[in-house]
């Protein structure tokens, strides 16, 4: 079963591979949060291209 951190991760790696890596420095407690930050700010450019 897939958990949504892992979603999330695997759609910052795809939109914004530096992001995706300097997300991996944050300490472990603060990852996920930040990781929803990266998706969503990938998510907000996308829209603006479509």
């Amino acid at each position: 079963m897939v958990n949504n951190g892992d979603i999330v991760m695997g759609a910052v790696r795809a939109a914004d591979h530096d992001r995706y890596l300097s997300a991996l420095y944050a300490p472990a407690d603060k990852r996920g949060a930040l990781l929803a930050l990266y998706a969503f700010n990938a998510e907000i450019a996308g829209v603006r291209d479509r």
